[in-house]
C-alpha cells in the first residue's frame, strides 16, 4: 500500500508540473470546438445572459422583490452553478471518454482531470464578462471585499477537483452513475440558493446547512456584490476539502492500475 500511495503521489506532483500544459490542452479543446465561430465560447455567455434576464424578469415579480437586488444574486450565483453543474455531469465519463488515449499510451490519469477542470474554468472566465455588465448596469462597483474571490473560488476548485477525480474513478467502475449524477445535479439546481436568496427560507434552514453547494456559492458570489463570506462557509468548505482529498487520494492510490482495464 505503501507502494501505491507513492505512485499516487507521484501523479499529484506531476500534474502539478505539467499545470501549464494542461491550460494550453484546455485552450486547445475549445478552439477546437469552436475553430469555425467567430465569437467561440462567447456563444454560451450570450445564451446564459438571455436565460439570466428572462429569468430575473419573471422570477423577481414573483419572489416581490426588485431587478437591481435580484438579478446580480442571479447572474453571479448562476455562473458559478454553470460551472459546477458542467465538471460533475463531465466527471463520471472524463476517463471513458478518454479510453482511446489510455489504453494506447501512459498518460497520468491526473492530466484529464485537470485539463477538465481548466477547460470550464476559462469558460467561467469568458462567462464572467456578462457578470461585469450586470454589476456595471446596476452601479456595483467593485470593493476590498473582492481580494476574498480569489481565495474563495480556488478553494472551490479544489473542491471540484477531488469530485471530479473521485466521481471519475468510480464512473470507470459503474457505468450507472452518469445518469444518476445528472439527475442528482438537477436536483441540485432547485435546492440551492442560485434561483432564490437565502434569505427567503432563512439561514438557518437545513436546505442551506446541509447543502455544500450554499457555501460554495457564498464563497464566489458574496466577494462580487461586495459582501463577505461568511465564516462557516470557509471552515465548513476547507473541511470538505481535506477530508475528500484525503478519500479520494487514498482511493486513487488503491484503484489508479485498474481505471485501465475498467474502461
Amino acid at each position: 500500500m505503501k507502494n501505491r500511495c507513492q505512485l499516487a503521489l507521484n501523479d499529484f506532483i506531476d500534474v502539478f508540473k505539467s499545470f501549464q500544459l494542461c491550460f494550453f490542452l484546455a485552450w486547445f479543446d475549445i478552439r477546437i470546438r469552436y475553430r469555425r465561430s467567430k465569437i467561440g465560447p462567447f456563444w454560451i455567455t450570450i445564451s446564459m445572459a438571455i436565460f439570466i434576464v428572462a429569468l430575473g424578469t419573471v422570477y423577481s415579480k414573483l419572489f416581490n422583490m426588485s431587478a437591481e437586488e435580484y438579478l446580480p444574486n442571479l447572474a453571479t450565483g448562476y455562473l458559478f452553478w454553470m460551472m459546477f453543474a458542467t465538471v460533475i455531469s463531465e466527471s463520471p465519463t472524463i476517463f471513458v471518454d478518454n479510453a482511446a488515449y489510455l489504453k494506447d499510451m501512459k498518460i497520468n490519469l491526473l492530466v484529464l482531470i485537470v485539463r477538465a477542470l481548466a477547460r470550464n474554468f476559462i469558460i467561467f472566465l469568458h462567462n464572467a464578462v456578462f457578470i461585469a455588465c450586470v454589476n456595471f448596469y446596476f452601479q456595483i462597483w467593485p470593493q476590498w471585499q473582492l481580494v476574498f474571490l480569489i481565495p474563495g473560488l480556488a478553494l472551490v476548485l479544489l473542491n471540484l477537483f477531488w469530485m471530479m477525480l473521485i466521481l471519475g474513478i468510480l464512473g470507470a467502475r459503474y457505468r450507472d452513475l452518469a445518469p444518476i449524477i445528472i439527475s442528482l445535479v438537477q436536483v441540485l439546481f432547485f435546492i440551492s440558493p442560485i434561483t432564490w436568496l437565502p434569505k427567503l427560507v432563512g439561514s438557518n434552514s437545513w436546505v442551506i446547512r446541509l447543502n455544500p453547494i450554499a457555501y460554495f456559492l457564498d464563497l464566489t458570489r458574496s466577494p462580487a456584490l461586495n459582501e463577505s463570506p461568511l465564516m462557516s462557509a470557509w471552515i465548513i468548505s476547507s473541511v470538505i476539502c481535506v477530508f475528500g482529498f484525503a478519500g479520494t487520494f487514498f482511493l486513487y492510490a488503491y484503484k489508479r492500475e485498474r481505471i485501465v482495464y475498467w474502461i
